[in-house]
């Protein structure tokens, strides 16, 4: 059972430190939004999209380059050509090669990949 007293310093104490609770978890909550949207809205150098183009073997090794969910799907001809330690390097994460499919995650704006990818095969 609850020990609710009916002192008015322990219920001024209990509200105070409840909003103080409440409020911290709020300014937590939205700096960590803030730091995120930070590293999100932050362009992509063109190094590390010609990074990845090159270590997955080039722009005509690659047939498809899209998001799948929270993960980057590439889609390429011959997976040989394919340099996974290098796009490791670049800082990919938990890359999972299934057929000629590479799935992996990036830690960075990943849609900034995926997209100087696209513009650059509508180039060529």
């Amino acid at each position: 059972m609850l020990w609710i007293s009916n002192e008015p310093w322990i219920m001024w104490v209990m509200w105070v430190s409840i909003g103080v609770f409440i409020v911290g978890g709020l300014i937590l909550f939205f700096s960590l939004r803030a730091q995120r949207r930070r590293i999100m809205d932050k362009p992509l150098d063109t190094e590390i999209i010609t990074g990845f183009i090159r270590n997955l073997g080039g722009i005509a090794n690659i047939q498809q380059a899209s998001q799948d969910g929270a993960r980057l799907k590439f889609n390429v001809i011959d997976i040989e050509k394919c340099n996974l330690d290098a796009i490791r390097d670049l800082g990919a994460l938990g890359i999972f090669v299934t057929g000629n499919t590479i799935k992996l995650m990036y830690p960075g704006n990943a849609m900034s990949v995926i997209d100087g990818i696209n513009r650059i095969h509508k180039e060529e």
